[in-house]
């Protein structure tokens, strides 16, 4: 990876508000085409092109390495799924922020092929997407999505690969080099994870259409309602649950890419696989961003279960993302686990 700027801040609460800035991101093919074997390069360039200085978030860009779905890649007009990492983080600290100066950028080459489904020969368009999380910049108090100008780079693949063979659930839960007392641990969050999802769609199920959209709860994490969205909120604790009491989940308790913010990761393209980071066992059992939430959040990103995304990480962003926004609510990950753990404590 290059990078020429790197410099760290700390940014804690998000709101969801706009402000003008003049940033720019151009996304430049290495090559105008590609064959099966070669990687699909392209280059990310953040330009600051206003008069201060600008905080950047690095989980929105790909400065530190893709750790969520920032890119739209389409084949014409169909969608490429992302098949690479989603983590379930704490609250950003000073390590995963940057600044960039006026005037300068930041350049870091992308490869693809490691992050989306690009399989079939084609015409291929990517673009920064600015209507997942967004580009989030700020300063301590506060975080807001940035107005961002962005390009869109193409390119074609000349002949198709061959997808990645992905391992499939066999049998019961398994561990992958936990010690008994985590065996122990993941089997507790594993259990709790499984009532609280089965209550949070016996709840969704039993509420009366009538008081559904006075419910404070889903309110809280889901935002204003409507008959569609509830249903999706429904339909989605129904596989969570499901994929909890039924499916085959295997831990890891040494996962490659944990990072210290971390509670835990997954490939959505790889059911049912976690691999569980630090913070997974410094959390509570029940409770807020807790053991058992975790697994809801991490087993909601799995593209047979949920295929939720992570638009807003935390209690305070997954509310203000309900106000604004309460389809991209019924599709984010944290909504789904703080709606399941009910903590603090709210009535249907």
């Amino acid at each position: 990876m290059v990078l020429f700027l790197s410099s760290f801040f700390s940014i804690i609460p998000l709101a969801f508000a706009q402000q003008n800035q003049e940033i720019e991101i151009v996304l430049q093919s290495r090559l105008p085409s590609y064959g099966n074997d070669t990687p699909l390069v392209i280059d990310f360039t953040l330009t600051n092109r206003s008069r201060s200085p600008i905080r950047v978030l690095s989980w929105t860009t790909p400065i530190n390495g893709v750790s969520g779905d920032i890119f739209s890649v389409a084949r014409g007009s169909q969608p490429i799924q992302y098949i690479g990492r989603l983590a379930k983080r704490g609250e950003p600290t000073d390590a995963d922020f940057i600044t960039i100066e006026p005037g300068q950028s930041v350049t870091v080459p992308v490869d693809l092929s490691l992050y989306y489904a690009i399989y079939e020969a084609g015409n291929y368009a990517v673009t920064y997407d600015t209507e997942g999380m967004g580009l989030l910049i700020g300063r301590p108090g506060e975080l807001i999505r940035a107005q961002v100008l962005s390009n869109a780079a193409t390119f074609r693949l000349l002949s198709g690969r061959i997808p990645p063979q992905r391992a499939v659930p066999l049998s019961a839960p398994k561990f992958d080099q936990c010690d008994s007392s985590q065996q122990d641990d993941l089997g507790a969050a594993l259990a709790e994870a499984n009532i609280i999802a089965s209550n949070a769609l016996q709840i969704l199920q039993s509420t009366p259409p009538a008081q559904q959209p006075s419910s404070q709860r889903y309110m809280t994490w889901f935002g204003a309602h409507t008959v569609g969205l509830y249903a999706k909120a429904t339909g989605n604790f129904s596989k969570i649950a499901d994929a909890l009491a039924n499916k085959t989940i295997t831990f890891g308790c040494h996962g490659s890419e944990c990072e210290p913010i971390d509670y835990a990761y997954v490939y959505p393209d790889q059911p049912y696989n976690i691999f569980v980071c630090s913070k997974f066992w410094s959390a509570a059992l029940k409770g807020t961003d807790s053991r058992s939430g975790t697994l809801i959040h991490e087993v909601s990103h799995f593209g047979i279960v949920a295929a939720t995304r992570d638009f807003a990480y935390g209690q305070t962003s997954a509310k203000a993302l309900a106000v604004v926004n309460p389809p991209r609510a019924t599709s984010n990950a944290d909504s789904h686990e703080y709606f399941a753990e009910n903590s603090p404590e709210l009535p249907m």
